[in-house]
């Protein structure tokens, strides 16, 4: 919107006259004039204005509506602020149930997951193969699943499993090929969603076992709902203004 000159002059000589405040930059003054039009509020109806930081600026009319001025910088890093403050204190709890699958997914530290996989599908194979008797369905699996393992090394000339054979002597051979396999399986999360449930108690665990890049998600979380949403109480919009200038309204 253009403000003509004599229209900038007004606003300024109202800000000297009711708060003794004595406003040079007229990219603020279009500002101020902009974000108040977007809400259809006028300069004239301003019962409060103080400059409450370097470039920031509180704007209260009819001593009702708040709103805040200031600069893309200073909002960004409010806006990080308040989504670094929020995952601080609420963790995963703070997300809505799609978004906090998305985290989980996407900004897990694998190795940590995998770690945790890894011990809990060597944990399986020991509880799965803890008897001898289970020799021969062990042997199954490995000749599935492992194309360098050959059955015969196991077996007598007749194919009958060799006398004195344990479980334990296979395992020993193959444990680690046959847990790189089983990794390999599903994905590290679904894996723990299959043991846990897709529920508060994994998401538990996950937070208290797994490193999670929560700088990555504030950055998602930036990226994905705008400065707007952390800023603005009222309805979640950054208004884009003249010059450096953003702002919002509080309430």
């Amino acid at each position: 919107m253009a403000i003509s000159s004599k229209e900038i002059q007004k606003i300024q000589k109202f800000l000297k006259t009711n708060f003794d405040e004595d406003i040079t930059d007229k990219n603020l003054i279009i500002s101020i004039q902009k974000l108040l039009s977007e809400y259809k509020d006028i300069y004239e109806d301003i019962t409060e204005f103080k400059e409450v930081s370097r470039d920031e600026y509180k704007i209260i009319v009819s001593d009702d509506s708040e709103y805040i001025i200031t600069t893309e910088k200073n909002a960004e890093q409010y806006a990080y602020d308040i989504a670094r403050s929020t995952v601080k204190d609420m963790g995963l709890e703070s997300f809505s149930e799609d978004y906090v699958w998305h985290v989980v997914y996407n900004f897990c530290d694998k190795d940590d997951l995998e770690r945790i996989v890894r011990e809990s599908i060597e944990s399986d194979i020991e509880n799965e193969y803890n008897d001898d008797d289970m020799i021969e369905d062990l042997l199954d699996e490995l000749e599935e699943r492992i194309s360098s393992f050959d059955r015969s090394e196991y077996e007598d000339e007749e194919g009958n499993i060799k006398e004195d054979l344990s479980i334990d002597d296979i395992l020993k051979d193959y444990r680690d090929e046959l847990i790189e396999d089983r990794l390999n399986d599903q994905n590290f999360i679904d894996y723990l969603i299959d043991i846990y449930g897709e529920g508060k108690s994994l998401l538990k665990f996950i937070e208290n076992n797994v490193n999670i890049n929560w700088d990555d998600v504030i950055e998602d979380m930036i990226k994905t709902d705008g400065l707007g949403h952390f800023l603005s109480s009222y309805d979640g919009e950054l208004h884009y203004l003249e010059g450096k200038y953003v702002g919002w309204r509080e309430s």
